[in-house]
């Protein structure tokens, strides 16, 4: 099945590495940590789009905290689609895509996650990650 995913680069070659390992600070003087990704599907002639109303909804990516009050809150991350965008960010929220994306490199997305450790402990938190909507794929 065709899907789309996080990369480490435009190209869409290299697969972000999961967990998403950021470093935390449990002395609190590290700025938040931001990192880049890439969303997209490297083979070309694919058409995504939200299943709940094809074209018209937007294709979201959504922090999930699959175990609430168990380390990182959820509202400890923000998403945007460039690095200035994570100053008027809000942490927790989902972050829209558009209506469409279609496959290809030269169609990958820039997402920008930043991570601002609330927990003043050195740990993993496998419990935060990242989601798409359920998406209809397509050949337009």
């Amino acid at each position: 099945m065709t899907t789309l995913a996080l990369y480490d680069d435009a190209g869409l070659t290299t697969p972000a590495s999961v967990p998403l390992a950021f470093t935390q600070d449990k002395l609190g003087t590290i700025s938040p940590h931001q990192r880049r990704f890439y969303l997209g599907q490297p083979t070309a002639g694919y058409r995504f789009r939200a299943n709940s109303d094809p074209g018209v909804d937007s294709i979201e990516i959504s922090i999930v905290d699959a175990v609430p009050a168990s380390g990182q809150p959820a509202s400890a991350i923000k998403l945007a689609t460039t690095q200035a965008g994570l100053a008027s960010a809000t942490g927790g929220a989902a972050l829209s895509l558009g209506a469409t994306l279609l496959s290809g490199s030269v169609n990958a997305v820039q997402v920008w996650v930043q991570f601002d450790d609330s927990t003043a402990t050195v740990a993993t938190d496998t419990n935060i990650s990242l989601a798409l909507n359920e998406l209809l794929v397509d050949m337009p």
